[in-house]
């Protein structure tokens, strides 16, 4: 078997494959490579072909439902959560979470590649005055072909550097977060991955959500449209008590984006210690439904559940290609079994 996962094929290189089924595995992403997409579409595939590819995208089938014309056997499986598991995972590697306790501001924005939806979110920050008195990063220049309104340009960086817990530095990771802002700051604003020219229709919740609820953290988060419904299908609570959520439905990103800021707008001017007071219930409550995620929602290999706490295994499992049958499923876990 053709394995594609993780650390190993990255750049998929088509002279590796010789002949059999192919598992795709790259649950960190909601969308297959180009290079792979035209590796299927092209290659002259054998009779009885199997190819599974997992990613995170549920609305998988349909945005390559075209692939189910070509001569191998397509198995599409979306592991939805698989941020849900990777963000809890990530607190194993720091002392405890970072809970916010200090309160000195009002949110923690994180904005590291500035996609075109990215740069009018902060420049749109900006023209609000929302940037300077709170913890907002910008690790980038200005993306070619797009000039700021009201934002600076200039590299916002966050550089307090972190330790395990054997007291070992951490380095710049996905998955971990500033410890500073995280504590000193209530809410998490978050600009989510988009795709797509005016990105509404690729449907994807990352760490970018999943992180501030893993540091029992409220947040409000910009993505597609839909992004907090997608949300509440999964369980999740939203914090309605003090933000009005129709910004979500709007089509345009541009107006949904104008909207959303003017929550952030209004939460940044309340008191800290008495939201924080008012929404602890909730916010519990999400933390409670990513535990509850990772029992329910599990992916089984050959029969053989694979537990997000043991996600490690799993990678190991690949890489050591030690896959026998090409047959991944998201399961509901039954507890009487």
């Amino acid at each position: 078997m053709y394995i594609y996962g993780y650390a190993q094929d990255i750049n998929f290189n088509k002279s590796r494959y010789k002949s059999g089924d192919i598992l795709y595995f790259r649950p960190d992403d909601p969308l297959i490579s180009t290079n792979f997409i035209k590796f299927l579409k092209t290659y002259n595939f054998e009779k009885g072909v199997t190819v599974v590819i997992v990613i995170h995208n549920p609305d998988m089938e349909n945005t390559y439902k075209e692939l189910f014309n070509y001569n191998f056997k397509l198995i599409c499986r979306s592991w939805d959560t698989w941020f849900v598991y990777e963000s809890l995972n990530s607190l194993i590697n720091i002392k405890e979470p970072y809970v916010p306790t200090k309160l000195e501001k009002c949110f923690t924005s994180l904005n590291h590649r500035p996609r075109p939806q990215r740069c009018k979110f902060i420049d749109e920050m900006a023209k609000h005055g929302l940037i300077e008195d709170n913890f907002v990063t910008w690790h980038s220049e200005e993306l070619k072909g797009y000039t700021f309104k009201y934002f600076d340009g200039k590299q916002r960086v966050l550089d307090k550097v972190e330790t395990n817990v054997r007291n070992e530095p951490l380095p710049f990771e996905t998955f971990l977060p500033p410890k500073t802002a995280f504590s000193n700051s209530l809410w998490s604003i978050v600009c989510e991955m988009m795709y797509n020219d005016d990105d509404n229709y690729v449907r994807a919740i990352t760490e970018k959500t999943y992180l501030p609820m893993a540091h029992k953290r409220p947040f409000i988060s910009l993505g597609c449209k839909g992004i907090n419904k997608d949300l509440k299908k999964l369980g999740f609570v939203l914090y309605d008590e003090i933000i009005d959520y129709s910004f979500d439905d709007i089509e345009n990103f541009d107006e949904r984006l104008e909207q959303f800021m003017l929550q952030v707008k209004n939460i940044n001017e309340l008191n800290h210690k008495e939201t924080y007071e008012l929404l602890l219930p909730k916010i519990n409550e999400n933390y409670k439904n990513m535990l509850k995620l990772t029992r329910d929602r599990i992916m089984s290999v050959n029969g053989t559940k694979i537990s997000d706490t043991d996600l490690a295994s799993m990678k190991r499992l690949l890489d050591n290609k030690k896959v026998k049958a090409p047959l991944f499923i998201a399961l509901k876990h039954n507890k009487n079994k």
